[in-house]
């Protein structure tokens, strides 16, 4: 009993020695669990080693992207060239007499007429000027629209206006789209009526601040020139707010606030194209917002609605497009 004592003595020391050559001082369970812990965190860990894809599917995949390019370059190209609108030079070259140009003569034809009827300008001499560097130019827009519609739009040429001499501010405020979420949901949120409308011509309702010359448009497709002031010896004094003129935008804004503020609307100090109306006790009953010639009006009772239209088209070329269904892009569906 005693040898057998002694040898487990010895036995324990023996140990105890051996825990104590451990340099971490645990003990070999300890350091196996240890090691075997270290090897699962070791096969646990993502690799700091870069790994790339193999150069074969590289080029493979750009070889796909490149041939997806080229694809959609040439689709949107066919479709450029289907949709394309001819220039003024593009009639010129057209067979007189032929059914497509006498669509685009009557097109220009038309909007002549309807900017002398607009008193959009007046002729000058052009011996009365003694600077011809003023005078700018213009060209003409053709559009044919998806309905079929022949659309002919005479446009200045802004970039020969020169700062000081025929333009000065041309900053003009539009209504934001974050604005017109928010009116349009609280329109629903009350239960008000909402409908569109769109004024045309809008630019040319409203005066000029500043004289522009302007050398008359070209008219050799067609008979446009007024026998009584050739363009050999007359220019043009624009007196409205022409299509691209720096100008136009601000000049438009400012008379339609005017305008607004006439009839009574009360215009939103951190939304310049939002106007609103109040009754006796302080409720809103009216709103209105204005984006260029694109008029939204969300009231209370079908009155106001009736009584805004009949103000508008007593003054402008009115187009009533009825219940909301769609908003400058947004489309609405509203029950």
């Amino acid at each position: 009993p005693e040898a057998q004592s002694t040898q487990v003595d010895d036995t324990s020391s023996g140990d105890q020695e051996h825990e104590s050559l451990n340099e971490d001082g645990a003990s070999d369970d300890e350091n196996q669990t240890g090691a075997q812990g270290d090897r699962v965190m070791t096969d646990t860990r993502t690799s700091s080693r870069s790994r790339r894809p193999s150069t074969k599917i590289l080029e493979q995949a750009a070889g796909e992207a490149v041939s997806y390019v080229d694809t959609l370059h040439t689709a949107v190209i066919e479709e450029e060239e289907t949709l394309t609108d001819p220039t003024y030079k593009d009639v010129l070259t057209m067979e007189k007499g032929s059914k497509e140009r006498v669509k685009w003569e009557t097109a220009m034809k038309k909007e002549l007429k309807a900017l002398r009827d607009m008193n959009t300008f007046r002729y000058v001499p052009i011996s009365s000027v003694e600077n011809q560097r003023d005078v700018t130019t213009s060209k003409w827009v053709l559009k044919l629209k998806r309905d079929g519609t022949y659309k002919a739009r005479l446009v200045l040429r802004g970039f020969t206006q020169r700062k000081g001499v025929n333009y000065e501010d041309t900053y003009s405020p539009t209504a934001k789209f974050t604005a017109v979420k928010l009116i349009l949901a609280w329109a629903a949120r009350n239960k008000y009526h909402i409908h569109v409308g769109d004024i045309g011509n809008a630019y040319l309702n409203s005066d000029l601040d500043k004289e522009i010359l302007m050398w008359q448009p070209e008219m050799d497709a067609f008979d446009g020139e007024d026998p009584d002031y050739p363009s050999s010896d007359y220019l043009l004094m624009v007196l409205k707010a022409l299509y691209g003129t720096k100008q136009s935008g601000r000049m438009w804004y400012l008379h339609i606030s005017r305008q607004m503020k006439s009839w009574k609307f009360i215009q939103l100090n951190s939304e310049a194209c939002i106007f609103l109306r109040r009754d006796d006790k302080g409720e809103v009953i009216h709103i209105v917002c204005i984006y260029v010639d694109d008029v939204i009006s969300i009231a209370k009772e079908y009155k106001y609605i009736d009584e805004l239209w009949s103000l508008i088209s007593a003054k402008y070329p009115l187009k009533i497009l009825g219940e909301v269904k769609e908003y400058l892009g947004i489309e609405v569906n509203y029950k």
